[in-house]
């Protein structure tokens, strides 16, 4: 599937009056999601919302694809996600919560991303999002009373720091968390999902880890993930860093 994004786009996503406020109020873990889904996460029927696979759809290409200007809306929470990075938000009634503990993986795992676009730190807080993701994931597969709390988009996005990891176990489990979650949310596109996770597992599978990281991560570029990260066979995924 094919990604773009646009100006026009930011700019109208940037015009709506909840995108505006969560701008400028970036430390509230109810602004992290509503910025990130594009969508305001205090509407009542938010189930609805994040549910019937328009938001998906129309957020991919945020998601997705690199653009300079959304990026620097993002860079509005560079304070917020270096503090969830260093582990600093209150576990409170607010970011201890399930929809605060979600915050803050989109903060270290997705908003770092953007905000911190080709510089080490990009990458620096994966390991909190990856604790949190994994910790939210292992309940949503419990069957507990928290599990029914948990959207079955949040899982959708969960996948995300789990691929990211370079454990094929973590990718595992991340297969079990699309299965669940396609299971409460039918209309996500859980194949697109489960697609980008099998393209990360083979080159784990293939290398031990991701090429495209080396030079962030100071490791040295062999001679073959060379000739690889030049090759038609990368994936868009492992050029966006």
């Amino acid at each position: 599937m094919a990604f773009g994004l646009t100006s026009a786009a930011i700019a109208e996503f940037a015009a709506k009056p909840f995108i505006r406020h969560a701008l400028a109020c970036p430390r509230k873990e109810l602004s992290v999601r509503s910025f990130f889904f594009g969508i305001d996460c205090a509407a009542p029927n938010l189930p609805d919302l994040l549910g019937d696979g328009k938001v998906e759809k129309e957020m991919a290409p945020f998601w997705y694809s690199g653009h300079e200007e959304y990026d620097k809306l993002c860079c509005s929470f560079k304070d917020v996600i270096r503090e969830a990075g260093r582990n600093e938000l209150p576990t409170d009634e607010e970011w201890g919560t399930i929809d605060g503990r979600f915050a803050r993986i989109l903060l270290c795992d997705q908003l770092s991303r953007n905000c911190f676009r080709g510089t080490e730190e990009a990458f620096l807080y994966d390991g909190v999002a990856l604790d949190l993701a994994k910790e939210m994931s292992l309940e949503a597969l419990s069957s507990t009373t928290s599990s029914d709390k948990i959207p079955g988009m949040y899982a959708y996005i969960l996948a995300l720091p789990l691929m990211h990891s370079e454990s094929i176990p973590d990718h595992e489990l991340c297969l079990d968390l699309l299965k669940w979650g396609k299971e409460r949310s039918p209309n996500l596109n859980w194949e697109l999902n489960k697609g980008f996770v099998l393209q990360h597992t083979e080159v784990l599978q293939k290398f031990g880890h991701y090429p495209h990281r080396n030079s962030k991560k100071g490791r040295a570029t062999t001679p073959e993930e060379e000739n690889w990260l030049a090759s038609p066979d990368c994936p868009v995924w492992a050029k966006s860093q």
